[in-house]
């Protein structure tokens, strides 16, 4: 027997390369979930009021958020079963039942890639590129990386500069 068909709900930006890669990996595994309709908003231009008012009057059976606005209030009130992946994003909206977060391991992932670099051996010097404006998470693996970079990284200077971005992907 046929298990009813669900609707899934997957708002994840795909401007950039890791929003494309989530995507492409919610994708696999929805194809292995023959009742699953999934509905994907790739822009957070369109993952706004109307759009979210719209496919809870259609209905939506669960969630996979990558992107916040005030709609997402929306659907957790409903108590829409919800994972968000946004960081830090939980303490921000609270508990919610039916919702969970799934957070990165920020001192790891700067760890990691200071060790990624170390194992190569051939740097005489390392860079951290934060994502500004001093975003919490982006400041932590920046402590890690140089924590774990080596030695030489205690001697470098990093003056705290402010650095322009110009967006280029059309969404505010």
């Amino acid at each position: 027997m046929r298990s009813k068909q669900r609707k899934v709900l997957a708002a994840i930006p795909t401007n950039e390369a890791e929003g494309q890669l989530r995507v492409a990996g919610l994708m696999r595994y929805a194809s292995t979930r023959a009742n699953w309709d999934l509905r994907i908003v790739n822009s957070r231009t369109q993952f706004n009021d109307a759009g979210v008012d719209m496919l809870l009057e259609e209905g939506i059976d669960g969630c996979i958020l990558a992107a916040y606005t005030p709609s997402v209030e929306k659907i957790l009130a409903r108590r829409i079963p919800t994972i968000i992946t946004l960081e830090n994003i939980h303490e921000q909206i609270g508990p919610h039942p039916n919702c969970i977060s799934i957070l990165m391991d920020n001192q790891e992932i700067g760890r990691l890639a200071a060790e990624h670099f170390k194992s190569i051996g051939r740097f005489s010097s390392y860079a951290f590129v934060p994502a500004p404006p001093k975003i919490p998470w982006s400041l932590e693996r920046k402590a890690a990386f140089f924590e774990a970079a080596d030695k030489r990284a205690a001697q470098f200077e990093f003056p705290e500069t402010d650095i322009e971005l110009v967006n280029m992907t059309g969404e505010g």
